[in-house]
């Protein structure tokens, strides 16, 4: 091989290399062919889903916590704070219907690992407005900050479970 040959196959593997860099950085994650919106069945779907996320997030509560959601609502026993806790987690998941159905968010939510980040830190929301503020003023009759960290991470998880499983359910529509 003579010397303009090896520079020729140098610049096809720069090229080659180029080539394969700016393909990897276009492309994008897998994404789902879903459309999120307002219609019944976007709304049932996240009614469902968010009934599994409260169920599996309610099985990581510790003792005494769903008596505790059952007073919430002037109720009392375990079974009472399980229900009442289904019904939060179904309202709290039309919620999440609703966020993913605005426009900046519906168009890049139908990549499975970005609706997870959407449902995570809707999940923070979530808390902030339920565990940290609602909670205790309805079960105390007074404000006080409530900053359980488990809490967090439960509601972050049940946020990840309401995502994946309500993009789940619409993607099998």
């Amino acid at each position: 091989m003579n010397v303009i040959n090896w520079c020729i196959i140098a610049i096809e593997s720069i090229q080659n290399y180029h080539d394969r860099r700016m393909r990897m950085a276009t492309e994008t994650q897998p994404s789902l062919d879903v459309s999120f919106g307002l219609a019944p069945e976007h709304l049932i779907n996240g009614i469902l889903a968010g009934i599994v996320a409260g169920a599996v997030f309610g099985s990581m509560m510790g003792a005494g916590m769903m008596e505790m959601v059952a007073m919430m609502v002037g109720l009392e026993g375990a079974m009472a704070g399980w229900v009442v806790h289904s019904l939060i987690s179904a309202i709290f998941a039309i919620g999440f219907v609703i966020v993913l159905s605005l426009d900046p968010v519906a168009s890049v939510a139908n990549a499975p690992s970005v609706c997870g980040v959407v449902g995570a830190v809707y999940g923070v929301i979530v808390w902030v407005v339920g565990a940290v503020i609602l909670m205790p003023l309805i079960v105390e009759g007074t404000f006080m900050l409530n900053l359980d960290w488990m809490s967090l991470v439960g509601h972050i998880i049940w946020g990840i479970v309401l995502a994946v499983v309500y993009i789940l359910l619409v993607a099998l529509e």
